[in-house]
């Protein structure tokens, strides 16, 4: 009969080390994403962003999808911020030069309405001051 050793509840070294090394993708994605968003308009700290009557400052490069549950407005949104569904379908009253730029997929999601300046609120993200209106039929709690 052989010896077998006991097990060890430490995972080993190959596992930790591909552990880490994701860890740090992660991390080099939020800072990729930052440098992306700093080549169209630097990123502010905060932005002040307004959905109808409710207004108020939302940190910078989040999408406009984040600043709207960041500010409490319920604002459907089926596909999970995957740019496919068009639930979360935003008209820009003021502001859409303080956007990220629109890409491929969000401009194929909206279709003609591209161009007359809508935008899909889980794709643009908030780099100033923007005032946003929510369509009445794709409001979730009917208001806003």
């Amino acid at each position: 009969m052989g010896r077998h050793a006991a097990p060890s509840h430490k995972p080993p070294d190959s596992v930790m080390a591909r552990r880490d090394r994701l860890r740090g993708l992660l991390r080099a994605g939020g800072d990729r994403l930052k440098s992306k968003l700093a080549r169209e308009l630097p990123v502010p700290e905060s932005a002040t962003v307004s959905f109808g009557e409710v207004t108020g400052e939302v940190p910078g490069g989040i999408s406009l999808l984040a600043a709207a549950a960041h500010l409490d407005v319920d604002l459907d949104h089926f596909c999970g911020g995957q740019a496919s569904c068009g639930t979360c379908r935003v008209q820009i009253v003021r502001g859409a030069d303080k956007l990220s730029s629109r890409r491929g997929p969000e401009s194929m999601t909206l279709g003609q309405r591209a161009d007359s300046g809508d935008r899909l609120a889980c794709q643009a993200r908030v780099l100033g001051d923007v005032v946003v209106q929510i369509p009445a039929f794709f409001l979730a709690s009917g208001k806003p």
